[in-house]
């Protein structure tokens, strides 16, 4: 299809800046290793979807205090090659290669921790502004910003729907491009700084 030429040339092209190999499909998450990230179940459920598609490829792109705890995990569940780990960069522009050169991006919180304390919006804003299609496990406020918008796949947090999810994106690429597309248009229309500004000015008597 039309949308899934000019998204495939794309995509070939940030796999080429961030010397990533186009004989395979990514999965990413981008962003800091902490404790509220499951990559756990984030592990396990690529260990079943590399299990099934031998093309699958994890990108991890960050850095931070659970790196070795995910190193371990890696090594336990044998993927070896198969996680891809980039260490933190610093340029803008590659983060966004990298998230271009993605079939699927990832947001799995840690019910327990998150539902304590809170999580930031804005990984997931990030995420629908690069055009990728989301899998995400449900926390309060996600379903709306992927769901509503048909930008996703909203999962209960399983190794299983986690993995079927991606699964899914990555056998039918056309319905993750075109996930994707709508991610993008609702961060342009909704959740750039320009619409926020004009929606926040008027709260300051401001027009």
């Amino acid at each position: 299809t039309r949308v899934r030429s000019s998204a495939a040339s794309d995509v070939y092209k940030r796999q080429e800046r961030c010397n990533l190999d186009p004989g395979f499909h990514y999965v990413i998450f981008c962003g800091g290793f902490h404790p509220w990230t499951d990559f756990d179940l984030m592990l396990d459920a690529f260990s079943v979807v590399a299990a099934e598609q031998t093309d699958a490829r994890l990108l991890l792109v960050g850095d931070g205090p659970e790196r070795q705890r995910i190193v371990r995990r890696t090594e336990n569940l044998s993927l070896g090659s198969k996680v891809i780990m980039t260490g933190l960069i610093h340029e803008r522009t590659r983060v966004r290669d990298y998230l271009g050169a993605a079939t699927a991006a990832l947001l799995l919180y840690r019910t327990d921790v998150v539902t304590r304390t809170s999580a930031s919006p804005v990984k997931l804003n990030e995420y629908l502004a690069s055009g990728r299609a989301v899998v995400a496990a449900e926390i309060p406020g996600v379903r709306a910003l992927v769901e509503d918008p048909g930008a996703g796949i909203i999962v209960d947090g399983s190794v299983s729907a986690v993995a079927e999810a991606v699964l899914e994106l990555l056998r039918d690429p056309e319905r993750a491009d075109a996930m994707g597309v709508s991610g993008r248009r609702f961060a342009e229309e909704r959740l750039s700084w320009r619409v926020v500004v004009r929606r926040t000015l008027p709260l300051f008597g401001i027009v």
